[in-house]
Formats: C-alpha cells, sequence, structure tokens
C-alpha cells in the first residue's frame, strides 16, 4: 500500500514539476517575445526619428538655397538682365520654308525594317545593342504614321504634378514606362471567353503591342510577361530600328515561358550595368543569416521556391553623367492568396537595388506588375520600408508555411526580420500626382478591377512631373481586358521623372 502511494506521490510530483517546467518555457518566451517586439519599435522608432532629421535638414538646406538664390536675383541689374538676350527685329526672321529653317531642322533616322535587323535567339538573359538615335523630344501626340487618334489604345491623356518643379531644365527629365504585355503561354492557357482567338493570338497582338510601345515612347520601358522568341524576333529589332538597347531575364521555371525585358533610349542613357535576380536566391541569401532553425529554415525556404525574377538595369545619363538605376518586376501572383511571399519579394527587390545604385539618396526606380494594390500589407511595406501594425496583424493571422508534419506556421512570426527593406523614400508616381494608382488589370475569374501596375521612385533624388492616365473605364470594361482594342489583360504606365 505504501509503495503505491509512494508511486502516486511521485507521479503528482512529475506532472506539478512538467507543470512548472511548461510554465517557466512559456514564460522565457513571452520574455523573448516581449524583447523582441520592444526592439523592433526601438528600431522604428529611431528610423522614424532618423527621417525627421534627415527632411528638417533638407527643408534647411532648401530654405537657404532659396534666399541665395533670392539674393542673387535682387543683386541683378537691368544692364545684366539685357545682355542676356539678343533682340532682332521681325525682318530679320526668315520664312517657315527657306533654307536656313531646313537646314536648321534635326535629321531623323528612317526605321529599317525588321526582317533586315540582327536577332540574339538567346531566351536567356540578353543584352542587345542598339543604334544611336537623335536627340528625343517628348510631346502628348507622338507623330507616328501608324497611331491613329481616333483609337482607343491611344485615347489617353497627361496629368501634371501640380507641386512639381516647372523649371527643370529639359536635360534632367526622362520617362519612364511599363507594361505587363500578356505572354501568349499565359494567353492560351487562361479563358477570356469574351474575345475571339483571332483577336487572342499573337499575331493580332503583336501588331497592337508595336504601335501602343510606339505611342508611349518612353525613355526607359520595362515590359513583362515576354515571350524569349518575341523578344528576340520582334522586340530586338523593332527597339533596335528606333535607337535603343536592351537586356532580358526569363522566369526560372520552364512553365513560365516567359520574363522582363527592359530598354533604355541609346540617345538619352548608356548601360553602366545589369544583372538579373531569381527573387527566391535573393530571399534565400537573406534567410541564411536568420539564424532559424534547421526545420523552420527548410520550411521558409520551400515556401519561397518560386519562379519570379528581377532584372536591375543601371543607367548612366548622357546628358548629366548622373546614375539611375532601374529594377523591372513580375512578384508572384500565387491567386493574391500569399501576400507574405509577395512582401519579401518586393522587399529583396528593392534592397537590391539600393545595393546597386550605392545607398537609398541615390536615383532608384523600381516598376512592374505587383500583384498587389493600395492598402494591401505589400504595397504599405514597399511604401514605408517596414510592416505597420495593420499589416503585421494581417500576415500574422496566415499560416502559409508549412512543415513535414502538416502543422503551419505564419511567415512574419518565423522571420520578421525579412519584411524590410532599406529605400527610405519610396513614392510612388501616380499617387504622387492623382492621389491614387491607375486600375490596370482585370481578373477573368473573379471579375475584379485592380490597380497593380506601379512605378516607385526613391523620393531623396527623383521627383515626378507628370503621369500619363489609364483610358477611360468604359473603354476597358466593354468587353473586357484583353480585347480586339486591348492586346494584354493589363494596361501600360507611364511616368515623366526628373533628376532633383
Amino acid at each position: 500500500m505504501k509503495a503505491a502511494e509512494q508511486k502516486a506521490a511521485e507521479e503528482t510530483a512529475k506532472k506539478f514539476a512538467e507543470a512548472a517546467a511548461k510554465k517557466a518555457a512559456e514564460e522565457v518566451a513571452a520574455r523573448k517575445l516581449a524583447e523582441e517586439t520592444a526592439k523592433i519599435a526601438a528600431e522604428v522608432a529611431a528610423k522614424k526619428a532618423a527621417e525627421e532629421e534627415a527632411a528638417r535638414k533638407a527643408a534647411e538646406e532648401v530654405a537657404r538655397k532659396a534666399e541665395a538664390v533670392q539674393k542673387a536675383a535682387e543683386d541683378l541689374s537691368a544692364a545684366e538682365l539685357a545682355a542676356e538676350y539678343v533682340v532682332i527685329s521681325r525682318d530679320e526672321v526668315p520664312p517657315a520654308d527657306s533654307d536656313a529653317v531646313t537646314r536648321s531642322l534635326p535629321s531623323v533616322t528612317p526605321i529599317q525594317k525588321e526582317e533586315n535587323m540582327d536577332t540574339n535567339q538567346s531566351g536567356q538573359e540578353v543584352k542587345v545593342n542598339g543604334t544611336n538615335g537623335t536627340n528625343h523630344t517628348q510631346s502628348d501626340n507622338p507623330s507616328n504614321g501608324d497611331i491613329d487618334s481616333s483609337d482607343l489604345l491611344f485615347c489617353r491623356k497627361y496629368v501634371d504634378n501640380i507641386h512639381a518643379d516647372k523649371d527643370v531644365a529639359s536635360k534632367l527629365r526622362f520617362s519612364v514606362a511599363s507594361y505587363n504585355i500578356l505572354a501568349d503561354c499565359h494567353a492560351q492557357r487562361t479563358s477570356y471567353p469574351w474575345v475571339s482567338k483571332e483577336h487572342l493570338s499573337m499575331t493580332h497582338r503583336a501588331d497592337r503591342l508595336r504601335k501602343e510601345i510606339r505611342y508611349l515612347d518612353a525613355d526607359v520601358l520595362c515590359l513583362q510577361e515576354v515571350d524569349p522568341n518575341y523578344y528576340a524576333d520582334t522586340l530586338v529589332p523593332l527597339m533596335k530600328a528606333k535607337g535603343f538597347a536592351g537586356v532580358f531575364k526569363k522566369r526560372v521555371d520552364d512553365y513560365f515561358n516567359e520574363g522582363e525585358a527592359t530598354f533604355w533610349r541609346l540617345s538619352r542613357f548608356t548601360l553602366a550595368q545589369h544583372r538579373g535576380h531569381a527573387l527566391k536566391d535573393l530571399a534565400c541569401k537573406d534567410l541564411s543569416g536568420s539564424g532559424l532553425e534547421e526545420e523552420k529554415h527548410a520550411a521558409v525556404q520551400n515556401f519561397l521556391n518560386k519562379p519570379s525574377v528581377v532584372l536591375l538595369t543601371q543607367l548612366k545619363c548622357n546628358n548629366t553623367d548622373r546614375l539611375v538605376t532601374v529594377a523591372n518586376i513580375h512578384v508572384s501572383f500565387e491567386w493574391l492568396q500569399k501576400p507574405d511571399l509577395q512582401c519579401i519579394e518586393v522587399a529583396c527587390a528593392v534592397k537590391e537595388v539600393v545595393r546597386m545604385c550605392d545607398g537609398p539618396s541615390n536615383s532608384h526606380v523600381i516598376a512592374g506588375d505587383f500583384n498587389s494594390w493600395a492598402g494591401t500589407p505589400t504595397y504599405q511595406l514597399a511604401m514605408e520600408g517596414y510592416l505597420n501594425d495593420a499589416s503585421m496583424a494581417s500576415l500574422q493571422s496566415m499560416a502559409n508555411v508549412e512543415f513535414p508534419n502538416g502543422s503551419k506556421a505564419s511567415l512574419v512570426n518565423l522571420w520578421w526580420r525579412g519584411f524590410q527593406h532599406t529605400s527610405n523614400c519610396m513614392t510612388s508616381a501616380y499617387a504622387e500626382v492623382m492621389g491614387r494608382e491607375p486600375v490596370s488589370t482585370s481578373y477573368p475569374n473573379s471579375g475584379s478591377r485592380k490597380a497593380v501596375d506601379l512605378i516607385w521612385f526613391g523620393g531623396t533624388s527623383l521627383s515626378v512631373s507628370r503621369v500619363l492616365d489609364v483610358p477611360p473605364e468604359s473603354a476597358t470594361t466593354n468587353p473586357g481586358l484583353p480585347s480586339p482594342v486591348f492586346p494584354s489583360d493589363h494596361l501600360s504606365i507611364k511616368a515623366d521623372l526628373y533628376f532633383k
């Protein structure tokens, strides 16, 4: 009897010991979580303080320069002003059709036929050498012979930034366009019941795309969902004839027979360097220093294993010798169910852009199809560089990382340090000018319309003067995207930027 009582006492003591150990472990975990939370709060506060200090110093510098300019203007006499101008009489102006005027006009290089141009057949990362073009002046209505102003594809208007510097020299200005052109592999696999096979064919769409690219007339063109053969056989000769060069990076999965292509006008920019990266490689590189346990590390790495890529191009302005680094990105779609993955991809892309441009104060642009819109954690992270409370709570509720035993966990709880980037002043071109993002695509399965195509820039060294508004909603919803008029399930976007 005593032995039984002693055994029962030992079991009771054991249970109490286990309960005490469990409670102690929970207290340790809670303390660590509290310490990590406090650390995050401290880092956020420090970052905010640094941003406020930088803003204060920038404001003081602007005020100092404004005072200097004002003083210089007051010191400039009327005689000095008069010396800046040469006055001629009306009689000295030659007729518009005179030889003197004709000789002063810039020469125009004729566009060569595409079939006579050399092409590069590689579907991997490729650099294309274009021909130098003449100096380029943009207009609201490009004078291309095959552009019909009554065509709904070209019925778009520029919207000016009322806060932009109106006196910026033309040599500081350049334009960036972004366009997901709908790869043929996706067009043939996705149901678009409102458009015929003829109008969905690449033959029809290629002609419309060619005209739209001419109409956009951007100095830097970022294209997503570019078929490797379409790139080599069509885009290379087309853009080369227009005085552009370009590079291409294919997605890292044969199912996605497409990738990103970036082109730049050779009369405006010279290539300094370029690199293409699989976003999973960038993420896993950051993950390697996370200190996660082996099982958690493997589960997160498996979750990040997607085919998306980012194409980085650093360009030197021929007018000013200043550098601008452009990232062309197509964030994973994943049926819009994995914003945690999208956050990591965007954060990694921005960090890589900042790394290439040697710091957040140097000029950088990130444009493409983000598969996320204003109000989502991905958009908020891109804008602010870290997750706010609402985004954090939203992501913590998503247990998307799966372990071998079938259990699941939230990615942000496992690896919260991955949810931040190093650009300190990311600005959306369209939101800055219009106060909203352009609705640029519709999803055929749900019928929802979203603003997922974005142009971000580092606001420390760049600003935006105007953006090209998308066509009216009535033109793109009847019947839908793509259509006989609009060759893709996305709309192109364009922003005119300038160096500060």
